[in-house]
């Protein structure tokens, strides 16, 4: 079984890599549980469906530049603003879709979902992360002369860079978490699933045949 654990000297992972998002929600079914599972996959939907709503609602209410140069502005500030509002709505009908159905399937079924929508969970993922950029974007225009936009310009983009260095950070050390994990797991005779194939394993397989020798028993 080939897995990828992030390099030390990598801050910024493959976040898009639909693989490794799989594998960290089969190490919480392993540890957790289905019904855990279910829960942590359902509140992170709901999250996301919360702060791209208030990302929408932001940009929708925010006023013109309060600037003499608004004129000049407004080729950027409305392709940006247009750009936040749809990608954020875009990111809320994905996310409360796949909550809503996510709540619906039984618990023991809950994986199995997982494994179905995971190729739609980069669209609210990076939805938030564009209608942030188009938010903070937006706001730094709102300055009233042009001198004080220039000078808060760096800081937002800075806030940017950051706030992708600090998410950047933590989600190589999740990985480091589960490598152990997986470690372990492999040990156990466990194999992990892929977008690609569907795997039975031999853990689940003999629990299932010793269930069914016990019920013949009866």
């Amino acid at each position: 079984m080939k897995y990828v654990v992030c390099s030390d000297n990598m801050k910024i992972c493959n976040w898009g890599d639909l693989d490794r998002r799989l594998h960290v929600w089969e190490i919480v079914k392993i540890n957790d549980g289905e019904k855990e599972l279910n829960n942590k996959a359902t509140k992170m939907y709901e999250v996301l469906t919360i702060l791209s709503a208030l990302c929408c609602a932001a940009l929708i209410e925010l006023q013109w530049p309060n600037s003499s140069h608004w004129i000049y502005l407004i080729h950027f500030y409305e392709p940006i603003r247009s750009f936040g509002i749809i990608s954020s709505i875009f990111s809320i009908v994905i996310s409360v879709t796949i909550c809503s159905l996510l709540s619906a399937t039984s618990t023991k079924n809950t994986f199995e979902f997982i494994k179905i929508s995971i190729g739609f969970s980069n669209i609210p993922f990076f939805g938030t992360i564009i209608s942030l950029i188009c938010l903070i974007l937006c706001a730094s225009m709102q300055l009233w002369d042009v001198y004080a936009m220039i000078a808060f310009f760096p800081y937002s983009l800075f806030v940017i860079g950051y706030s992708f260095h600090f998410y950047g950070t933590l989600h190589q050390h999740i990985y480091k978490l589960t490598d152990k994990d997986t470690k372990e797991a492999i040990k156990n005779g466990y194999v992990f699933s892929t977008m690609k194939n569907d795997v039975e394993n031999p853990v689940e397989n003999e629990e299932i045949q010793l269930i069914e020798e016990v019920l013949e028993n009866l």
